[in-house]
């Protein structure tokens, strides 16, 4: 991402392993934000007003190029909060609020539940 344009705008560029190989290309038309990567490499979604996750068709071969962006999904419509990432499969994780709940303002990481949940409350033991 990039506000040299006055707001925030995506980009791709291509790379090696050692730095950045070339110039990078619009991938936003009118404003992004937050971008992420399809785990196959082909797809880049991101952000834009208002509310939209748009998604774009990412080829290398024979040069860097990229299709023009297409709304995927309607934020408010799910009810979505902005928080996503791409899965491994292709669908997308979303926190999604309430009928009446407003922006979520935090959100909890909890790890180790498991072991966590064992140490508050012990297993059972059979006598």
């Amino acid at each position: 991402m990039s506000d040299d344009s006055g707001r925030q705008e995506v980009y791709v560029c291509p790379y090696h392993d050692d730095a950045i190989a070339g110039a990078g290309i619009p991938i936003s038309t009118d404003g992004g934000a937050r971008p992420r990567w399809a785990a196959d490499g082909k797809t880049l979604y991101y952000w834009a007003e208002p509310n939209w996750l748009m998604a774009v068709s990412i080829t290398t071969e024979p040069t860097l190029n990229a299709s023009k962006p297409r709304q995927a999904l309607d934020r408010d419509q799910l009810r979505g909060a902005g928080i996503l990432d791409v899965l491994p499969d292709g669908r997308f994780s979303m926190i999604q609020k309430g009928e009446d709940e407003g922006d979520i303002k935090q959100v909890n990481v909890v790890f180790n539940w498991f072991e966590e949940l064992k140490a508050k409350v012990p297993a059972e033991t059979s006598r």
